[in-house]
């Protein structure tokens, strides 16, 4: 299931101890930036698709871009 999370709820689930993968799925600025959120996992948008067996399954996975 695909739904929204605010920053704020992805805040309170951290400190509530539950395991979030961000997923960091930027276009433009995914080749410039080494910019990324502690943990994060980054793969370029086009190439997720690829990448589905590396993602854990059952967790919480945050997606964000630019």
């Amino acid at each position: 299931m695909i739904q929204r999370i605010t920053p704020e709820e992805v805040n309170n689930s951290i400190e509530r101890g539950e395991y979030i993968l961000p997923l960091d799925v930027r276009r433009a600025s995914w080749d410039e930036s080494n910019v990324k959120i502690k943990g994060a996992l980054r793969i370029h948008p086009d190439e997720v698709i690829n990448h589905l067996d590396e993602l854990p399954k059952g967790k919480l996975i945050v997606t964000y871009c630019t």
